[in-house]
């Protein structure tokens, strides 16, 4: 056999020199153990890895679940925060419209009255 990284790792960790070897053909036609048994042993097998799987997607679904549940409730946070903000930016805004709006009327105001009271040069 030729000896591998892994077995030569083992042979130094004080293990086996050679990794274990599947049984030959006429070696497994001598078990002593019925293929009724090993083929009921592997349905158990199979059914037990189907199980685990379905119980690590459940779990990987449930986290997924929560996470999601969480990110979308930082959401609705920060964007609560966000209205709060654009409203009062918002009502910031409009009163230093109106307050301009008013300004600017005064002005065509006084204006106004001033033209009235004023001639024109040439008709002076």
């Amino acid at each position: 056999m030729v000896k591998t990284k892994s077995t030569k790792l083992c042979a130094a960790e004080g293990g086996p020199e050679e990794s274990p070897r599947l049984p030959d053909k006429e070696q497994h036609e001598e078990s002593s153990v019925p293929a009724d048994i090993v083929r009921e042993t592997l349905e158990t097998l199979r059914r037990e890895v189907a199980q685990n799987k379905k119980e690590i997607c459940a779990t990987i679904d449930s986290r997924i679940d929560s996470r999601i549940e969480t990110v979308t409730e930082n959401l609705r946070k920060e964007f609560s925060i966000m209205k709060g903000d654009t409203q009062t930016a918002l009502a910031a805004i409009k009163a230093t419209m109106l307050a301009h709006t008013g300004a600017i009327g005064e002005v065509e105001g006084a204006a106004t009255q001033h033209s009235d009271g004023c001639k024109p040069r040439w008709l002076a």
